[in-house]
């Protein structure tokens, strides 16, 4: 449904536009901005095991048993992703697109020979 407003072509004003596009912009910031509860590592230190961490994440995506008996495996938690920014004017010519590099989060956990959790880290690359 198009309503038209006497003369004004709204589907032609370039103000309309921006404010179209910041809603929409807003509205899917809005949306993708999710309250995760952060983990307390330091709280699950001694009680939690290499298959509570399965259980969570799946099956580790690096690992390795040390001769100690540790097991160090590694989990990519959150993969990274490009943002573009455009700068410019909606009738303006000429637009800039400015994307960052992408970085992955991992988590490193270590058990102990005794299978409860000794160590943990928290890095991106």
């Amino acid at each position: 449904m198009n309503r038209r407003i006497p003369g004004r072509d709204v589907t032609r004003d370039p103000l309309c536009f921006v404010r179209s596009c910041l809603a929409v912009l807003v509205g899917a910031m809005l949306a993708s901005c999710a309250t995760v509860q952060p983990v307390d590592w330091a709280a699950r230190m001694g009680t939690y095991t290499f298959d509570d961490a399965v259980k969570e994440y799946g099956a580790p995506d690096k690992g390795a048993t040390l001769t100690d008996g540790a097991r160090v495996s590694e989990w990519r938690v959150r993969k990274g992703h490009s943002s573009a920014y455009v700068t410019g004017y909606p009738t303006h010519p000429y637009l800039r697109v400015e994307v960052p590099p992408a970085t992955d989060e991992w988590l490193r956990l270590t058990f102990g020979a005794e299978g409860k959790l000794k160590e943990f880290k928290r890095y991106w690359r």
